[in-house]
């Protein structure tokens, strides 16, 4: 199923529990451009190759829209810690010191 995002948006709920329900990804589209897909959470008991067979979908379909795939073995929830700037700065103070050099 293809949802663009503002439809997506108003009505989330929905979009959320019919994956939950159906195990079925959706792809999100703005502008009629996938930027990504909502799939089920895996589950402790879930099949290493259904999760092969999907992981493999997914980077075929990150490959089509011209996206890596990078796969990691942390927990699927966590996000990675920001890294730093070649300069050592983070990427808000970079930004904080691009716009304070723009003359508005």
């Amino acid at each position: 199923m293809r949802v663009k995002t503002a439809e997506l948006k108003a009505n989330l709920s929905r979009y959320v529990r019919q994956v939950r329900e159906s195990g079925e990804p959706i792809e999100i589209l703005l502008r009629d451009e996938t930027v990504a897909y909502l799939t089920p959470a895996p589950t402790a008991n879930s099949n290493s190759r259904e999760e092969q067979a999907e992981r493999m979908r997914l980077e075929r379909a990150f490959a089509g829209a011209g996206l890596a795939c990078e796969w990691s073995s942390q927990h699927p929830l966590s996000r990675p810690k920001p890294t730093l700037a070649g300069d050592g700065s983070s990427a808000i103070d970079s930004i904080s010191v691009m716009r304070a050099e723009k003359d508005w």
